[in-house]
């Protein structure tokens, strides 16, 4: 109604919202950036941060980061924060890998191509380029390779060349480098040039002692001994044909008393201690001075083994047990070296079967024994016996000597106690000399007659003891002498004086103990 009277309006605000369209792709806010990192840096140390805006709003402004296949590429990698937006450049290798290649161009900048993509539409996207400089920090110096591997000859003199190490400085100074080896045990066998890193030998060389050889190689800086790099270098140690081929070890070898000529003995081999390049090939022979008059020839078999065999009809164990078979063995090194052995052959009687398995089990010790050893260990047994006879002879005489002497100590106590009672006279009555072994010239006194029967006869039985009836005879004889006789001093009984010896724990058996209020002075038995 408009226009007309009367007519009504009324007004009212339209909001219009303007939905985004991702129709925009993400730019970056530089074309090129400048980074650094120090050549020490770890690997996933943080380079730097780039931002590319995208105008879109929402999912549509979600931006990824990645780097181009192209340049130092994978030096680097780059990847997306969820809350900053921003692409971080992290350090994928260590700098010091490839800084070998830096040496020769002087170049420390990597250059790498960073792309900024729509996430939903990888077609809207923004590149830039990112320069990251490397930053010179003091280091030690650098290997070329990890590590070294060298070969020399086992015959090599000593002073040979055996290789060389290079390392670098990897600061742009370029200071001069000194080799050097932690020595060891083993590393003392080799030695290095200060200067240009060859390594020579210091020794002779044994692959058969030692087949490889670990050593540490140092580099220090000449103006920085506090900077040092380590890298293993291995040797191997080439062998050489200078170890003759030597018999193997073997049991013993039977032959039976009823071989025949021609027949297998045993079967031979031989090692050599030398590395095979292809294949050891050994031969076999004898020498040309035996081969003629040996009682056993040898068979080269072509297979590194050799067959020992019969060169006669029968054999003899007690003619001759044992035979010596001489072998030379050679070897197909350059130059050819041979050993010689000699085989022990032994004669065994094997018994009906003609089996040599019984002859190790006794078969050879009993012929052996049966040739004539039994005889010299019969008479070693008997001058054994005849030596221990005579020392126990002469032990037995020294010890009878010994004896003589304590019983004629023996003897003279028995009389020294019989002079308490009667003095000198008394002494007398009997010939001390009957008692003693040795006859002892002394200026006699005149004494009693005393029965001259049986001092003889005394002196035939000494050591017999007073059981024996002519002894007994003579005591019996002197006690009535002495009970008879008035005109001296009371004797005492010869019995109760017998040697009691020192420190008797039975006291004195002497009357002498008696005192005279007890026993009176007229007692004839007193």
């Amino acid at each position: 109604m408009i226009g007309d009277a009367g007519a009504l309006s009324a007004t009212t605000t339209v909001i219009i919202n303007i939905l985004d369209v991702n129709d925009n792709a993400p730019k970056f806010q530089q074309k090129t950036y400048e980074m650094s990192i120090i050549e020490s840096a770890s690997v996933g140390e943080i380079v730097g941060v780039v931002l590319a805006d995208d105008i879109d709003i929402g999912k549509n402004a979600e931006v990824t980061y990645s780097i181009e296949q192209r340049g130092d590429y994978n030096m680097f990698t780059i990847s997306t924060d969820v809350l900053t937006k921003e692409g971080i450049i992290r350090l994928n290798k260590v700098y010091r890998l490839f800084v070998l290649y830096y040496f020769e161009s002087r170049s420390r900048r990597y250059n790498i191509q960073v792309r900024a993509e729509n996430k939903y539409k990888p077609d809207l996207f923004d590149t830039a380029t990112i320069r990251i400089f490397i930053v010179d920090v003091d280091e030690p110096p650098v290997f070329l390779e990890k590590e070294y591997f060298m070969e020399i000859s086992e015959n090599a003199t000593v002073g040979s060349y055996v290789g060389s190490v290079t390392a670098k400085d990897p600061d742009r100074t370029d200071t001069i480098i000194r080799y050097g080896i932690l020595h060891n045990k083993l590393s003392k066998s080799f030695e290095i040039h200060p200067n240009n890193g060859s390594v020579f030998t210091m020794k002779y060389l044994d692959r058969e002692v030692n087949q490889w050889h670990n050593i540490t190689v140092t580099a220090t800086e000449a103006k920085s001994p506090a900077y040092v790099s380590n890298v293993h270098v291995y040797i191997r140690v080439m062998d050489v044909n200078d170890n003759p081929p030597q018999l193997q070890d073997m049991p013993d070898i039977y032959v039976c008393e009823k071989s025949a000529i021609g027949q297998p003995v045993h079967t031979i081999t031989a090692i050599d201690k030398d590395e095979p390049k292809l294949s050891h090939v050994f031969s076999f022979t004898q020498p040309p001075e035996e081969s003629t008059i040996a009682n056993f020839t040898i068979t080269d078999n072509g297979d590194n083994t050799a067959t020992v065999l019969t060169a006669e009809d029968g054999y003899s164990s007690e003619d001759n047990p044992l035979f010596y078979l001489t072998v030379i063995i050679s070897d197909n090194g350059s130059p050819s070296l041979s050993s010689t052995s000699t085989l022990a052959i032994k004669v065994c009687d094997c018994g009906i079967d003609n089996n040599t398995e019984s002859c190790g089990k006794g078969g050879f010790l009993f012929n052996f024994m049966n040739s004539g050893a039994i005889i010299a260990i019969s008479v070693f047994i008997l001058l054994i016996f005849v030596v221990l006879a005579l020392l126990v002879h002469v032990r037995c005489q020294k010890n009878h000597n010994i004896m003589s002497e304590k019983g004629e100590d023996l003897k003279e106590n028995i009389v020294k106690y019989d002079d308490e009672g009667g003095g000198e006279e008394d002494t007398e009555a009997f010939d001390i000399t009957g008692l003693r072994h040795h006859t002892v010239m002394r200026e006699r006194k005149p004494k009693r007659t005393i029965r001259t029967d049986i001092q003889s006869m005394y002196r035939l039985s000494l050591g017999l003891g007073p059981d024996v009836a002519i002894f007994k005879e003579f005591l019996t004889e002197k006690l009535e002498e002495a009970n008879t006789d008035t005109s001296v001093l009371p004797l005492d009984f010869l019995h109760c004086y017998s040697f009691e010896g020192t420190g008797s724990p039975s006291g004195s058996l002497s009357s002498l103990s008696f005192t005279e209020s007890n026993v009176s002075e007229m007692d004839p038995y007193y």
